[in-house]
């Protein structure tokens, strides 16, 4: 977490100067960034999961983390490492705009356009696939075949990311309905061009907001089934040592 407070504030240093180099410079930064925070998540724990610990007999949720660390540490960091992320891709962007004279969508032409936003939201849809859907060990995947499981190991099931991604992703479907010539230079066909990258956008968006959602709906029902486990549990040990008291 610390690195990642350096590199934000270098980040910071580098951007406003508003020169290639720094730019440049700034989209490095950003990364790193954005891959220090992935760094604590991991280290952390799946963020949010840590309310629902899943073993292959159940959950352990007398292991959970209060509520308010939850609040606190998971949910701030999660919407951080999901801006640092789409804050990257369009770091990366402007960096080629300054550098090779890229537009926000493309070098000239308009299949160029088109395809190099098309390729990066498809990289950035599936970066926040592998951050929202749900963690290998969850219940919901407990009864799927071992080779199937092994697909969701690097899942976090980070539904706040996930969200966030598709804010951004819904701003770029507005800003796309706006397009203007004085905006695209080189750009031959403006409204094919918007059109399908904003439609790509929104499809990508929507997409990852589902998973997100799903991840989210499956934490809460993991947290309740714990929940009523334990309870359940600690009822029957109760009636046991009430019993052996007889």
């Amino acid at each position: 977490f610390i690195m990642s407070c350096i590199f934000n504030m270098l980040w910071i240093v580098t951007w406003t100067t508003g020169t290639t180099g720094g730019v440049i410079a700034s989209t490095f930064l950003l990364v790193s960034l954005a891959a220090s925070l992935l760094i604590a998540h991991l280290r952390v724990g799946k963020f949010f999961w840590r309310a629902c610990k899943v073993s292959s007999v159940g959950p352990a949720p007398q292991q959970a983390p209060p509520a308010y660390e939850l609040l606190v540490l998971d949910a701030p960091l999660s919407i951080y490492l999901g801006w640092t992320c789409c804050a990257s891709f369009l770091n990366i962007t402007i960096a080629l705009q300054k550098a090779i004279g890229w537009t926000w969508l493309a070098a000239t032409g308009d299949n160029p356009a088109v395809t190099f936003a098309v390729m990066l939201l498809v990289v950035a849809t599936l970066t926040f696939l592998l951050v929202a859907l749900p963690p290998r060990r969850s219940r919901v995947l407990v009864v799927l075949p071992e080779r199937v499981k092994q697909l969701f190991t690097p899942c976090q099931g980070n539904f706040a990311a996930g969200f966030v991604y598709f804010w951004a992703t819904l701003a770029l479907f507005i800003e796309t309905e706006a397009c203007s010539s004085d905006e695209l230079e080189g750009v031959l066909d403006i409204p094919k061009a918007c059109g399908i990258v904003g439609t790509t956008a929104l499809i990508t968006g929507i997409l990852v907001a589902l998973v997100s959602s799903t991840s989210l709906l499956l934490l809460i029902h993991c947290i309740c089934v714990g929940w009523t486990e334990s309870h359940t549990n600690q009822v029957v040990v109760t009636h046991v040592k009430s019993d052996g008291g007889f």
